[in-house]
């Protein structure tokens, strides 16, 4: 876990969206999620890079669009 670290959590998931979510050879069959690894300094004065792993889950996903489609039928 990174706490205090939102800017760097972020910036990661934007610059990996779209490159492993969907991906068979990304695929976590134990947890059913999709999954990467990126080797990042999370400091600028870090000496070391750090493994930092990234998830991506379709049911997660699934039931979240579910739920921002009921509260727009609700909004109109």
């Amino acid at each position: 876990m990174v706490k205090g670290m939102y800017d760097l959590v972020n910036r990661l998931i934007l610059e990996h969206k779209g490159t492993f979510e969907n991906k068979w050879a990304k695929h976590i069959e134990e947890n059913d999620v999709y999954g990467t690894t990126v080797k990042r300094k999370m400091y600028v004065t870090d000496e070391k890079e750090r493994h930092i792993h990234i998830y991506h889950s379709i049911s997660k996903e699934s039931s979240e669009r579910t739920l921002l489609a009921k509260k727009l039928r609700q909004m109109k």
